[in-house]
């Protein structure tokens, strides 16, 4: 699911029917239930992108040392590197690897949906003190 539509999601889901606050309110566990399992999916992907980073940045720092093989280097598809790079200037070599970037920004990106989720379902859980606030307010305007 993208990013886009879990927050297409929310905002039809955000909306409180003011005239239906008891309806309102017993929606709350299923409201919680959807984001929680969207976030239980979601969760995974962010662990499979950072061992996927870890291990290309694995192989992208034995590349840039030189330690692979011509055979290696065939395979993967990659040239081999012509000119001597200091192991203090890898890492320069690594953040600036086009490969290893795609991946950071995926991780960002998922980092990005879990976090959207996370703020959904505390709304969520605060929707309660919401709900509850605006009864008491309508018993108070009606003199209860």
């Amino acid at each position: 699911m993208t990013l886009d539509q879990i927050l297409a999601e929310w905002e039809a889901d955000c909306k409180v029917d003011k005239t239906e606050l008891a309806e309102e309110s017993i929606k709350l566990p299923q409201l919680h239930s959807k984001y929680l399992k969207i976030s239980k999916v979601e969760a995974p992907f962010l662990r499979k992108l950072r061992t996927e980073y870890d291990e290309l940045y694995k192989v992208k720092w034995q590349y840039y040392l030189g330690h692979l093989s011509r055979e290696e280097l065939s395979e993967l598809g990659w040239e081999p590197i012509n000119f001597k790079i200091l192991r203090s200037d890898v890492d320069i070599y690594l953040n600036g690897d086009k490969d290893l970037n795609q991946i950071k920004i995926r991780i960002e990106l998922q980092e990005q949906k879990l976090k959207t989720l996370e703020e959904i379902i505390r709304s969520v859980n605060n929707r309660n003190w919401t709900i509850r606030n605006a009864l008491e307010w309508e018993k108070f305007k009606v003199g209860i």
